[in-house]
């Protein structure tokens, strides 16, 4: 009898899992040192490496949807865009970077039914990267 299939080529994961580890992470900011602490308390052995190459490969898996939200967003006749601030973590900086540039698109005072969406492209600049911008 084969394994069940993975969304993560060999990994161990499925896809409980990593719905759980990406929601507490994303969602209820629970940082993955901390998720390591907690698998701990129920048993688990797990690395913090680990956790990261399974955020890393629902990334990779995402990447199609993320690619339609931009086309779509871009795509509206009005789209709006901020180029407000932000501070993100940066790894291997020593501070915390900023990044730029909110794409929305919402047609809804103009009385269309189209569904209002957000998209994100990270920039460290002003330059407008929309063709070949990778959230």
């Amino acid at each position: 009898m084969s394994a069940p299939s993975r969304p993560i080529a060999r990994g161990v994961a499925g896809l409980g899992v990593l719905a759980y580890v990406i929601v507490s992470k994303f969602a209820d900011h629970l940082p993955l040192y901390r998720q390591v602490q907690i698998c701990a308390c129920d048993g688990m052995d797990t690395e913090r490496s680990t956790l990261s190459q399974w955020v890393g490969g629902v990334s990779r898996l995402l990447r199609p949807l993320v690619d339609a939200l931009r086309r779509y967003v871009l795509a509206g006749p009005m789209s709006h865009a901020d180029d407000t601030p932000v501070a993100v973590i940066a790894l291997g900086i020593g501070r915390a970077a900023t990044t730029r540039r909110t794409y929305v698109r919402n047609e809804s005072p103009a009385a269309s039914t189209q569904p209002a969406e957000l998209w994100m492209a990270p920039t460290p600049d002003r330059e407008d990267k929309t063709s070949s911008a990778q959230p």
